[in-house]
C-alpha cells in the first residue's frame, strides 16, 4: 500500500499497487499530487519513510 498524508487536514491518497519499484512510486506520486491540487491542497514539502524503491 502506497500513502500520502496531508499533515494539516489529515486528507489521505492511499492505493495498493503490485510492487514498490521506482517507477512504480514516482507515477503513483505524480496521482496523489494530482489528487491533493484538485481538493485544493498545495504541496510545500514531504517527508518520506526513505524507502529505497529501486527498479529491480
Amino acid at each position: 500500500m502506497h500513502t500520502v498524508l496531508d499533515d494539516h487536514s489529515r486528507l489521505a491518497f492511499t492505493e495498493i499497487l503490485s510492487d514498490e519499484k521506482g517507477s512504480t512510486t514516482a507515477a503513483f506520486w505524480a496521482r496523489a499530487y494530482a489528487w491533493f491540487a484538485d481538493c485544493g491542497i498545495t504541496i510545500a514539502r514531504c517527508l518520506s519513510d526513505n524507502g529505497s524503491n529501486l527498479d529491480v
